[in-house]
């Protein structure tokens, strides 16, 4: 399994009122442990342990995704 690096567009919350709105969506960096990617979009975890188990999986749709580089690691 290798790690990648994630960016995407996501989301954002601008509670503070200013006098335009931002009207964009905020770009997503995110290190992880790629565990699937398809058309429907990417699932990654922060968390990986040899024995095969991950914690703190997320998926983000592909239509968000902006890249997704995968590292190599050197045993």
């Amino acid at each position: 399994m290798n790690p990648v690096i994630i960016t995407w567009l996501d989301a954002v919350n601008h509670g503070d009122g200013e006098s335009e709105p931002r009207h964009r969506p905020a770009k997503q960096v995110a290190i992880g442990w790629l565990l699937k990617q398809n058309k429907k979009g990417i699932s990654y975890c922060s968390e990986y342990s040899d024995d095969g188990s991950w914690r703190d999986e997320v998926f983000i749709r592909d239509a968000d995704l902006v890249s997704v580089v995968e590292l190599e690691i050197e045993p």
